[in-house]
């Protein structure tokens, strides 16, 4: 048997690039921008790692009135590359009067900063604060929260366990191997159209996803993750036994029947994915997964301590991904030794106890933050991806191979992980190229920025809204709220792994909406015997017409040989606004879903903040949102008949399939 006779998802189509930080100014979510909030974003320059602060000012006090802010002026971005050699370039101070407004603003910023940290999450306390502060109130206090999460991530490095970190530190092993026989370091962070030893090596870069995933404090996103390699290696194991899934099995039964065939698997697998399944549709024990989230966004509250349940879901991580290399290692060793590289035989299946740092230097934390323009940039990431190309020539050598049998230092493993970081930078910098190419005039990277802001504070609202709830009502809007956080975070990353979150967030953001409508109802299905479909929870929601939409993020949700992906990216592509360039579709049709889930999220979040005063919901409207109710509601109605218009569409052919039926 040669290796290649392992390999059992070829797919069928080659996937491109589409979608990655393109927005059209043809949709009005993402062109709607006033100039306070652009104003707001750019003065503050905040690049998504908690660096900036932005401040609340009484009406009475000092500074600018509401709606007129001090500072510099908003002017378009060149194209990254081009007279771009630092953070975004977007606010420009116009000689020494600009730049004087622009120390005041900050030193105003500066001063009042913590009166946002005092606001409490309840609607009284809001309400005082939205009557004192203005506009402000939403645009401190939402950021503040998402502040908070970010430094209290950067102090813990226990997020990331024991058991993790070992199977992260076999990724500089498995590179030296991987790259001799023939790996490529492909930037595309999806390798489902890659060879043989690529797709090895997709395990090993997604294992440091997660291991980045988790280090930020999401536990959720890396579950997406997790359950896709699973189900992507199960294909592998299932194809080299023969093994296939019979009439009356469930998935879960099907799959834990596959790992009984690795010698070294002590775990059920199939219950492991269905937990894993179970969190991305909010049930079970999600709640105690996703602890940490819930916890780390006091800005008060100091010092959060790591919850035992997420160091366990990231421990769960660790060993499905370690069993993920079992069988990708299997697959690598008969490269090599179809090579006649049975040296590198060794690095593939080592367990060497390592002389590991307990967490990553600052440097490399700083390198974990998502990629928006100003941080992809700036001169410190810049750096780290000139030294991931410096790592990737070196483990091509051949002393590459020697050096290790003396032993792996700690900052190896650190290296290895940056590497992934600085390919991740240089594709992002490549797409921003190309984007730039397609929009022309309609490159922006101030809107990129406003948009980003838009996806935070939509999260970081729907967290605050579920806290004035119970039951599995605060459990939906929480869970959406964690997902949210996912999803824009790995559209970045220009990721598949983003639709599955945005599933997630489409689910729960319909199972709070059904909650709050049709309570007796939601009761009835939430205590349903079996599974719950998410298309039930969307029809309950009275959102039916938006079930093409999660028709085509669960094809993305779930790695097997009937997987539809070219259908589905067709079909979000068709579910744009009737406006946006033909030519230009299928490159927008991610971010595109991005925005429709977040806009449905932000109508549910308006919902409860109405109830719990008017002055609440249209202040965020206002502020957030930049539209009215009637505007909300005619956003969501055309939404809803574009799904309805492609209620039928067809997904086509499975996208992968199995080896040559000749083969032995």
């Amino acid at each position: 048997m040669q290796a290649e006779d392992l390999e059992v998802i070829s797919p069928v189509m080659a996937s491109s690039r589409p979608d990655v930080y393109g927005f059209s100014s043809s949709c009005v979510w993402v062109s709607r921008l006033c100039d306070p909030l652009r104003t707001f974003f750019l003065a503050t320059h905040f690049p998504c790692d908690g660096s900036a602060e932005r401040t609340l000012t009484p009406r009475s006090g000092r500074g600018a009135p509401s709606g007129a802010r001090p500072g510099p002026e908003v002017t378009r971005n060149p194209v990254a590359g081009n007279n771009v050699s630092g953070h975004d370039r977007s606010v420009q101070s116009k000689g020494p009067a600009g730049r004087r407004a622009g120390r005041a603003f900050r030193r105003q910023m500066s001063r009042s900063f913590t009166d946002a940290q005092r606001v409490r999450p309840d609607p009284a306390s809001m309400k005082a604060a939205l009557r004192k502060y203005g506009w402000d109130f939403w645009l401190s206090f939402l950021m503040v929260r998402h502040k908070a999460r970010i430094t209290a991530a950067s102090r813990r490095p226990d997020l990331v366990p024991e058991k993790l970190w070992e199977v992260t530190a076999r990724a500089p092993i498995f590179d030296v191997a991987l790259v001799q026989l023939g790996a490529t370091w492909w930037e595309h962070p999806d390798m489902y159209d890659r060879g043989v030893i690529d797709h090895v090596h997709w395990v090993v870069d997604q294992i440091v996803e997660v291991t980045r995933g988790i280090r930020m404090g999401d536990v959720l996103g890396p579950a997406a993750i997790v359950r896709q390699q699973t189900e992507r290696w199960t294909i592998n194991i299932a194809g080299h036994h023969g093994l296939t899934q019979s009439e009356n099995e469930s998935r879960a039964d099907y799959i834990g029947r596959v790992w009984q065939e690795i010698p070294s698997c002590q775990i059920d697998v199939g219950q492991a994915w269905a937990r894993l399944s179970q969190w991305l549709h909010g049930r079970g024990d999600v709640l105690d997964a996703i602890a940490w989230d819930i916890e780390s966004s006091d800005p008060l509250r100091g010092s959060v301590t790591v919850p035992d349940s997420t160091v366990k879901a990231a421990e769960l991580y660790a060993e499905l991904l370690d069993l993920a290399l079992y069988p990708a290692s299997g697959v690598g060793c008969l490269v090599a030794r179809d090579r006649k590289r049975t040296d590198l035989q060794v690095y593939l299946t080592a367990r060497p106890k390592l002389r590991l740092q307990p967490d990553l230097g600052p440097n490399a934390l700083r390198a974990l933050r998502p990629l928006d323009f100003s941080t992809v940039v700036a001169p410190d990431m810049q750096k780290i991806a000139q030294d991931a190309r410096t790592y990737r020539r070196e483990v091509a050598q051949r002393s590459s191979a020697a050096h290790l049998q003396r032993g792996l230092a700690a900052g190896t493993v650190e290296r290895a992980i940056l590497e992934r970081r600085g390919r991740a930078v240089d594709g992002a910098l490549r797409a921003f190229e190309q984007t730039h190419e397609k929009l022309g005039e309609d490159f922006s990277p101030a809107g990129l920025a406003t948009r980003i802001f838009r996806f935070i504070a939509i999260s970081e609202a729907s967290h605050v809204v579920a806290e004035w709830s119970s039951g599995a009502e605060r459990t939906a809007l929480l869970v959406a709220a964690s997902a949210a956080r996912s999803a824009w975070r790995f559209w970045l990353e220009d990721t598949d792994i983003s639709l599955v979150c945005m599933r997630t967030v489409l689910e729960q953001t319909c199972r709070a909406r059904a909650w709050r409508l049709r309570p007796l109802k939601a009761a009835n299905l939430e205590n349903a015997p079996g599974l719950v479909s998410p298309s039930r929870w969307i029809d309950l929601a009275g959102w039916r017409r938006a079930g093409v939409l999660n028709r085509s993020m669960g094809e993305f949700s779930h790695l097997e040989l009937r997987s539809r992906r070219s259908g589905a990216r067709q079909l979000l592509s068709e579910m744009q606004d009737p406006e946006t360039e033909e030519s230009l579709r299928l490159y927008l049709g991610r971010g595109a879903a991005l925005d429709n889930v977040f806009r449905l999220l932000a109508f549910e979040v308006i919902a409860r903040l109405q109830a719990a005063g008017n002055e609440l919901a249209e202040s965020f409207r206002q502020t957030i949102t930049l539209v009215d109710e009637a505007t909300h509601e005619a956003e969501v109605e055309q939404l809803l008949n574009l799904g309805l218009g492609l209620r039928g569409f067809d997904f086509g052919e499975p996208d992968f399939k199995t080896p040559d039926p000749r083969h032995p």
